[in-house]
């Protein structure tokens, strides 16, 4: 059953962040089921968050067979998904920012760049939003930094290319960049994706399309 009021409910809420502390993650997902509302969906933007975690560090050790990689990437992506819907216009905090980021991310990745920016330009919970409007949700350097740097990704990789946002997110990296060498190791790595962008729309014929990446 639902719990019945605000204090239940919360109660629930710090059950799942404790059994994501101890990497708990079923028990966490099973307390999930007890949620409802924008607690839940807050809920499972943490779980998505932790789930792609584990997703991104299995991947790296690559010592789990593709298929259960995948699954785990497929169950973090469901759950962001569902909460990031679920979470529009209830007060952001740095758990559901953070997942939201994770969705933009994933997006971005699967060459999907437009909705990628909704979601990193939504009105309440957009991380780019957040972190334009300085919200105490979006204030950790590493946040912010990772924001920028999708946001950089998605809108010169859309189509057409978003240059004058780019230009703007790219100052604002350059001005808070820890490093010099490792915002270049960043745009090189962007350079190259659109470069073979625009090889693969020559290759198939559509030179207007490559004309306006180029």
């Amino acid at each position: 059953a639902y719990p019945k009021s605000a204090h239940a409910s919360a109660a629930v809420s710090l059950l799942i962040n404790v059994a994501l502390a101890d990497q708990r993650v079923d028990q966490a997902e099973a307390l999930l089921a007890r949620l409802s509302g924008s607690g839940k969906a807050a809920a499972q933007l943490s779980l998505g968050s932790a789930l792609w975690r584990q997703h991104v560090e299995v991947q790296a050790a690559g010592d789990k067979p593709t298929s259960e990689v995948e699954a785990l990437g497929v169950r973090a992506a469901a759950l962001l998904r569902q909460g990031f819907d679920g979470a529009r216009g209830a007060e952001p905090s740095p758990a559901t920012a953070t997942g939201a980021l994770y969705r933009a991310q994933i997006l971005r990745a699967s060459g999907d760049a437009a909705a990628a920016i909704e979601v990193l330009e939504d009105d309440s919970l957009g991380p780019l939003t957040l972190v334009r409007e300085q919200s105490p949700s979006a204030s950790r350097p590493e946040f912010v930094d990772s924001t920028l740097r999708t946001a950089l990704r998605a809108f010169l990789s859309v189509r057409p290319p978003r240059r004058e946002d780019a230009q703007e997110v790219m100052q604002a990296l350059e001005a808070g960049a820890s490093g010099d060498e490792e915002l270049t190791r960043t745009l090189l790595g962007i350079a190259a994706q659109l470069q073979r962008t625009v090889q693969d729309l020559v290759a198939s014929g559509k030179q207007s399309e490559a004309a306006g990446l180029g």
